[in-house]
């Protein structure tokens, strides 16, 4: 979920994954769906910030090999910005639709 930002800048409000779907590509879907989004609202760079916690630290490196580069720390958060013109940006995903299968229950 992206917000705009002061100037022009989006910023990411939330980012959830679930841990099974780390590193299985589904960050970069992720951040073109949210570059899509940032762009729509007319923004040219998107805004990431990590907040470390217990729960999260799996996650503390996630910015950086999307082509991120971290732009200042405040109160033990890491910012982070990419701009919308990097390549990273503009991957193109591809979503495919699958049939889901019928599931019959026995009484």
């Amino acid at each position: 979920m992206v917000a705009r930002d002061s100037g022009l800048d989006a910023r990411i409000d939330l980012w959830l994954m679930s841990c099974p779907v780390l590193g299985r590509k589904v960050e970069e879907a992720i951040l073109a769906d949210l570059a899509a989004g940032a762009r729509a609202m007319g923004a040219r760079r998107l805004i990431g910030e990590y907040f470390p916690t217990a729960k999260n630290e799996l996650v503390s490196d996630l910015y950086s090999p999307l082509g991120f580069t971290e732009t200042g720390r405040h109160d033990g958060a890491v910012r982070y910005a990419l701009s919308l013109d990097d390549p990273r940006a503009n991957v193109g995903v591809e979503f495919i639709h699958t049939a889901s299968r019928a599931v019959s229950a026995v009484a």
